[in-house]
């Protein structure tokens, strides 16, 4: 079965015996079998070894082709068995036999055996043509191609044919037939002209869809691969299925074990650039790359890596500008050792506490050399808390 759109198919059997439905095909409905029967054991059509037999209450066709029938046969017009029929009888072509509508019978020498052919007129409310056509309009017989068109048929047995049109009304297998599509007496599966389908537990375990190959867990088409298990699934665009090789692959496994799942995705060349998640962890690789925004970004390129935000730039060549607040408990800066409330040299020699001390072990300080245990300096005047001090040596 076949919808796309603008178009209906539907094919069941194989290529010799088959039921052929195509809203695009001349004929839209074909039914080829060497051996069918359509109808019951009173009232059938059947064929078989190149014959056909049909039989109703009033009408029998047996395989050799002989017809017994019985009921009115109605013709004002036309030809049968080089028989010329008007609107008062029948006569032969050189008038030798002919049966009047009065019930006259005037035959020269009659002889009647074998078939009765009909081109033109009437037979038990069918009119005779090129086809057998209810008076009706409702049943069409196609004696050339053996197509059978009715407005509503019953249909009971077994019925093999390459089309079948029904574009009104019916019911076919459990599905209803109308004028839009066919759907199931539930209306779990509905089939649309417009090509769409609806069903609400559809399983397709075999053939193609648009390209991609159908199996019983795995939609496939050339690198591509759909796959889905019970609790599991993949999808695989590369040339392999082992995770990791060259191309996409993304898993999922409900039942991985210890009580929670588990989850991979691989995008990459296996050798190169790749981002990958595993075992809960996610690899980013690549020799150049970019995270962000062109105003607030992270790239890396040639072996450096460049950072920058509203206020703080890392340059590719290490160098950082900043503005704003700088904060640490920790660390290290220009050879200085940061704590919690101090900032000291890696020696310990120069101290600058956060309570606002000052510790040196050496320095000049307004000309005044610094030493661990003594300050000194020019003859200056120092003073220390109000008292005067003079010399040119302090210690």
């Amino acid at each position: 079965a076949k919808a796309d759109g603008s178009r209906t198919m539907f094919r069941v059997g194989d290529a010799n015996q088959f039921i052929k439905f195509d809203t695009g095909g001349s004929p839209k409905l074909f039914i080829s079998s060497s051996t069918y029967f359509l109808g019951s054991s009173n009232q059938f059509i059947s064929g078989a070894n190149g014959n056909i037999e049909i039989s109703s209450s009033n009408f029998h066709l047996d395989n050799s082709g002989n017809v017994n029938m019985s009921g009115t046969v109605t013709s004002t017009a036309g030809n049968i068995g080089g028989f010329t029929i008007n609107s008062v009888g029948i006569k032969s072509a050189n008038s030798n036999l002919i049966l009047s509508a009065s019930g006259n019978m005037t035959a020269s020498n009659a002889q009647i055996t074998g078939k009765i052919v009909a081109e033109e007129g009437t037979i038990g409310g069918f009119n005779i043509g090129d086809d057998l056509d209810s008076s009706a309009g409702t049943l069409k017989l196609k004696g050339a191609s053996g197509q059978i068109t009715a407005s509503a048929a019953q249909i009971t047995g077994d019925i093999v044919a390459n089309t079948i049109t029904a574009n009104t009304a019916g019911t076919i297998a459990g599905f209803s037939i109308n004028s839009v599509g066919i759907k199931s007496s539930d209306s779990n599966l509905i089939l649309s002209s417009s090509g769409q389908i609806t069903g609400s537990d559809v399983l397709f375990d075999g053939g193609t869809i648009g390209g991609f190959s159908l199996g019983s867990n795995k939609l496939q088409s050339g690198l591509f691969s759909l796959n889905a298990q019970d609790g599991a699934g993949t999808i695989i665009l590369a040339g392999t299925n082992t995770f990791g090789a060259d191309g996409i692959h993304m898993a999922f496994n409900a039942n991985a074990g210890g009580g929670s799942a588990n989850t991979k995705f691989f995008v990459g060349n296996n050798n190169g650039s790749k981002i990958q998640y595993l075992n809960d962890i996610l690899t980013i690789s690549s020799s150049a790359f970019v995270l962000g925004s062109p105003q607030q970004f992270v790239s890396g390129a040639n072996g450096n890596i460049e950072i920058s935000s509203s206020n703080f730039h890392l340059a590719n060549n290490g160098d950082v500008s900043m503005t704003g607040t700088i904060t640490a408990t920790a660390g290290d800066i220009g050879g200085f050792n940061i704590t919690s409330n101090a900032i000291a040299s890696t020696d310990g020699n120069l101290v600058l506490s956060g309570s606002g001390r000052i510790t040196a072990s050496a320095g000049i300080i307004g000309g005044f050399e610094l030493s661990a245990n003594k300050f000194e300096g020019t003859p200056e005047i120092i003073s220390v808390v109000s008292q005067s001090v003079t010399n040119t040596t302090v210690s």
